[in-house]
């Protein structure tokens, strides 16, 4: 009962903001216009095919195995070659710099087994707290033919969204931004994110407040379009995104949420959402729970109708988590141009967006959006006095229609009634022979009656006109 409470509640609320005009779009422009250096397709394409090609040779990366840890060795070394990108002081047991370690219940034994984040910065000239979060996970596995699971090269499954992130890091280097940027690679993603959960456990009230987005990359090397997703609620960040994507040919869209099936929650989250759905159940929730702004990044076939689970192209199996996804099966089957293309266009859109001078802006005030509205969901008093004012006006408005249209009826009712009694008599009048001239008067004030009440309700309309 409180969650449809909670839901009419949220409705009804959506509904007084559109008519309000609450959801209007501002930004505005940094004080100086950042540098921007030259992109360069074809060296872009290069670098992610480079990295692709030297991630997937772990292809053992089964979440706190050895495999996992030499996979973010090679991230943590390759990055920390490249100037003004610097590994991260981290918080957590046993912490080197640039690594988190982590104890965490596997989804594959049951048992606790260490795995880590790892995490590298770059620092902007202008002494700024503000700060973004790009990342992605970088554990893989399959499930084979038997049901076993097994290592796997994990293409879409992770190696793309590292691929990319790997380039995007060399290539922000160059870049003179107004704000941080930490690059982590979040390990056991596939453990319920349980990298992403221990990372945000450990960000305090104010790292909060200075992180202006989080942005996740997931399953992006495999799927017919390149979707983002921001939040429930349409925000300046959705909007800046979907004027830049067009402007700019980015080929990148916002997913229609209804389109998506929802997972129903034993359980609200700390959202206050009673349901999840494949867009908002990646490394971002964890974030979006803390309050702080996301983006989800993703490549699937979410275009038409209501879609259950992972879609990367209608009518064709899903090789995400299979022993597919690897590189040979998927040049075969889907072709390696294709996912050169979806790496390029996620590398686009992501250096494109937060490169963008009304960006910074857009973050900011979509925070203060996402927060006016699910302090609607996490608080279910106010979802009950909102759902039960909804009610009240509804049952005034219904009971306002009903009375007047009994009026009317009644009315109706009673001149025919009338009308029907006058006419009667003038009959009996006019029957008897001895009475003929009552009848004409009687029938003569009838027509002028008729005649006086045609009069008055035309006055009527052309007054109203």
């Amino acid at each position: 009962m409180k969650n449809m409470l909670k839901f009419f509640a949220v409705a009804f609320f959506a509904i007084m903001l559109s008519f309000f005009g609450l959801t209007f779009v501002g930004t505005s422009a940094h004080a100086e216009e950042l540098q921007i250096p030259t992109i360069e397709t074809n060296d872009v394409s290069e670098k992610i095919e480079k990295y692709l090609t030297e991630f997937a040779i772990f292809n053992n990366r089964i979440p706190g195995s050895e495999g996992e840890r030499e996979a973010g060795e090679y991230i943590l070394n390759t990055l920390s070659a490249i100037p003004n990108i610097v590994p991260a002081k981290c918080k957590g047991l046993k912490d080197e710099d640039g690594i988190q370690n982590f104890t965490f219940s596997s989804i594959v034994d049951g048992k606790n087994h260490t795995s880590q984040n790892i995490i590298l910065s770059y620092v902007s000239k202008q002494d700024n707290k503000k700060k973004i979060i790009l990342g992605c996970s970088y554990d893989g596995l399959a499930i084979n033919n038997d049901g076993e699971v097994v290592g796997s090269e994990a293409i879409n499954g992770s190696a793309g969204s590292v691929a990319v992130l790997m380039a995007l890091a060399e290539y922000l280097s160059n870049v003179e931004l107004d704000f941080n940027i930490d690059f982590i690679f979040f390990g056991a993603g596939i453990s319920d994110n349980a990298g992403a959960t221990y990372y945000t456990n450990g960000v305090s009230k104010e790292d909060g407040e200075n992180i202006l987005l989080m942005m996740n990359m997931e399953n992006i090397a495999v799927g017919r379009d390149l979707y983002f997703y921001v939040d429930e609620v349409k925000t300046e960040l959705s909007n800046l995104a979907e004027e830049l994507s067009v402007s700019k040919n980015l080929r990148a869209e916002l997913v229609d949420v209804s389109h998506l099936s929802k997972t129903m929650l034993s359980d609200t989250s700390d959202l206050g959402l009673t349901y999840s759905h494949i867009a908002n159940s990646s490394n971002n929730e964890k974030f979006m729970k803390l309050g702080i702004l996301s983006m989800n990044v993703f490549a699937g076939d979410y275009s038409s109708g209501l879609v259950f689970g992972k879609s990367e192209y209608a009518g064709k199996d899903v090789v995400v988590n299979t022993q597919n996804d690897n590189i040979d099966y998927i040049s075969k089957t889907i072709g390696e141009r294709e996912v050169a293309d979806n790496l390029l266009k996620t590398f686009n859109f992501v250096s494109e967006l937060i490169s963008d001078s009304s960006f910074v802006s857009s973050c900011e005030k979509s925070v203060s959006k996402i927060s006016t509205f699910y302090s609607i969901f996490g608080n279910e008093k106010l979802a009950i006095y909102l759902t039960i004012i909804a009610l009240f006006i509804s049952l005034i408005i219904a009971f306002l229609v009903h009375y007047n249209l009994s009026v009317k009826a009644y009315k109706a009712s009673v001149d025919s009634q009338f009308a029907s009694s006058v006419i009667s008599i003038s009959e009996n009048f006019s029957n008897s022979g001895a009475n003929m001239e009552v009848s004409k008067v009687i029938s003569q004030v009838i027509a002028n009656d008729i005649k006086k009440d045609k009069s008055i309700k035309r006055k009527k309309k052309d007054d109203k006109k």
